[in-house]
């Protein structure tokens, strides 16, 4: 059972695959520091045991405000979405 995936300081590029969706005790999810372009995942809020999420650093882009927030962050500890191309609002819950 994958608990911890760290890919951070590649050079990896494209979109972050949806099939880590399938691992669902997942915990950390650490994919900083690549070049990974893609709109923010919003198939992650169903890692209901995600507690760290790190995407910082990347080519993310669009709006985070379509993140299911309300139902995903009963376990996150850290969110980092910095030096991306995010737009729009943060969802309330985020704070």
């Amino acid at each position: 059972m994958l608990k911890s995936f760290r890919i951070n300081n590649n050079e990896l590029e494209g979109s972050l695959p949806q099939s880590l969706s399938n691992y669902k005790d997942l915990i950390l999810l650490d994919v900083g520091n690549n070049n990974l372009n893609d709109t923010f995942p919003n198939w992650l809020g169903n890692l209901d045991q995600l507690q760290v999420l790190i995407l910082r650093s990347n080519r993310f882009y669009g709006q985070v405000d379509s993140f299911d927030v309300t139902a995903s962050l009963t376990h996150f500890r850290i969110i980092d979405l910095s030096h991306n191309n995010f737009g729009g609002y943060l969802p309330t819950p985020f704070f």
